[in-house]
């Protein structure tokens, strides 16, 4: 199963989390393609369709924080994708170790990266994630990609009962998404790498 948690600003717009899924996607994508290609050299069996012409990497769901999943950008993503959304609680979600610290996220959030966290809890306790978080070119929104080998059905009733006794820390007021990322907002990388021609859509 693979889920993609995203993260984002009050009022970011849906295209800015099509564009950090669009980047992460990519960036999942290369990483399978490299890892393929690594063990098929070792193998002594490396084809000419290791690294060519493969697929888009299929999602299963989207995944964010509880407080987020009714925002219209994010529910007008998933109904395009025909994904479920998955809504997870902060302490659920304060419980995952990132690959990213933001201290500004932690203190908004509870958790070092939203999008990495949701990906993780969603994908279950075996969860990985496929690589850091990827940004939006405007800095408002967040996307990261994490696989496991749970089902859908047992990820929704996971995230529909699990309780824990991890106490979440308190969070602070998102400052929103205004024309733009305002200053001390998410730092997109240099460059992010050219997004794949089209997410993919499930029948």
């Amino acid at each position: 199963m693979r889920v993609a948690g995203l993260g984002f600003r009050q009022g970011a717009e849906m295209a800015s989390l099509e564009a950090a899924l669009k980047a992460a996607l990519e960036a999942a994508l290369k990483a399978a393609l490299k890892a393929e290609l690594e063990i098929a050299q070792k193998a002594a069996r490396q084809t000419a369709s290791a690294g060519a012409g493969a697929a888009p990497l299929r999602l299963d769901a989207l995944a964010t924080a509880a407080r987020k999943a009714a925002d219209p950008a994010a529910q007008a993503l998933a109904r395009r994708l025909g994904l479920p959304l998955l809504a997870l609680s902060d302490e659920v979600l304060a419980a995952q170790t990132t690959l990213t610290e933001s201290p500004r996220v932690r203190a908004h959030t509870g958790t070092g990266s939203l999008a990495e966290a949701a990906a993780l809890a969603a994908a279950g306790p075996q969860g990985r994630l496929l690589g850091p978080r990827a940004v939006s070119p405007d800095g408002c929104a967040t996307a990261a990609i994490a696989a496991g080998p749970v089902t859908m059905a047992t990820t929704t009733a996971t995230t529909a009962t699990t309780a824990t006794t991890t106490t979440a820390p308190p969070v602070t007021a998102d400052p929103g998404c205004t024309a733009g990322a305002p200053a001390g907002s998410l730092t997109p990388p240099p460059t992010l790498a050219p997004a794949i021609p089209s997410l993919p859509e499930n029948p």
